[in-house]
């Protein structure tokens, strides 16, 4: 019964000062955006002007008038801080993946996979984006990485290739394809261009920590494959972390065919090179190597392609 009581003696005062802070606060808000409303500014300088005593006895209508604009002028004041308040509350929750993606191939339509570099900066900015929200987290132990992946966009000029004679470029209208096969540790890029395919053979395993000085590109201006090309250094990108034989392959180059094939070159001891896998789901890759170069990648078929 004395607990009961307690309560009774408190709840009321209790419950009438939280409903005169609410009433209290409602009322300042409100008075504050009509007196916002109804300060006068000036047309040129948008300082509030000094009146006469006699200039603030306005109309009937004039104030009514008024009393409507510091209406609406509180309105807007309300919109604009919920909309403050709401974009404060997103910038706590996680980025749209789909949207960010999204973004990203629109960004690439008509880059002529990277030769157009009118809009490099966004969407280099666009792809860390994308890469920030990646769910998969050990690419090499998934199923999606294995097949046949056809280049969308890239920052390697010998990949595109563009210093080459003509009829030794990408053609275009055709795929630069990469296949990967991490689990029988097997990679292969081709290309069609005007006087047939041309292919690069390579073996790849997960990379180990402490190994990448090892596999860094150490190639330089091999074949036409480099011809006329600047390449940043091998090196200029080493990835680390704990997660690397999760995401990072060791690459070494066994073979370059061209010609469809007609004459193959081994490749030298220093073709080796590293990259990692950035971000992958069903039908998007993206890779860093290990020069420095970006690359965005769509899925092209599960199995490899035959040339």
């Amino acid at each position: 019964m004395r607990l009961l009581r307690v309560r009774h003696r408190w709840s009321g005062p209790v419950i009438l000062g939280l409903l005169t802070l609410v009433f209290s606060v409602s009322c300042c808000s409100w008075a504050w955006s009509v007196a916002f409303a109804w300060v006068p500014r000036s047309s040129s300088t948008g300082a509030p002007l000094q009146r006469s005593r006699s200039a603030l006895q306005p109309s009937r209508a004039s104030n009514s008038g008024r009393l409507s604009s510091s209406f609406g002028s509180s309105s807007h004041v309300g919109n604009v801080v919920r909309r403050a308040f709401f974009e404060g509350i997103l910038q706590f929750l996680p980025p749209d993946r789909a949207a960010l993606k999204a973004e990203l191939l629109d960004l690439l339509a008509n880059s002529k996979r990277g030769a157009d570099v009118s809009k490099q900066e966004a969407i280099t900015r666009a792809f860390e984006a994308l890469e920030k929200v990646n769910e998969c987290k050990a690419p090499l132990q998934s199923e999606l990485l294995r097949g046949d992946w056809e280049l969308l966009w890239t920052t390697s000029d010998s990949i595109l290739g563009q210093k080459r004679p003509s009829f030794f470029q990408p053609s275009e209208g055709t795929p630069i394809l990469q296949y990967l096969d991490p689990a029988n540790g097997r990679a292969r890029n081709l290309e069609y261009t005007m006087l047939g395919t041309n292919q690069v053979e390579a073996q790849i395993k997960p990379m180990d920590e402490g190994s990448q000085s090892k596999y860094v590109s150490k190639l330089g201006e091999f074949l036409q494959f480099k011809l006329g090309t600047e390449e940043p250094a091998g090196g200029t990108y080493i990835p680390t972390g704990a997660d690397l034989e999760k995401n990072t392959v060791a690459v070494k180059f066994e073979a370059f065919k061209v010609f469809n094939g007609l004459i193959t070159v081994p490749a030298p001891e220093a073709a080796t090179g590293i990259l990692q896998f950035t971000y992958l789901d069903e039908d998007l890759r993206l890779s860093r190597g290990d020069r420095g170069n970006l690359f965005v990648l769509r899925r092209f078929s599960t199995e490899e392609t035959i040339p």
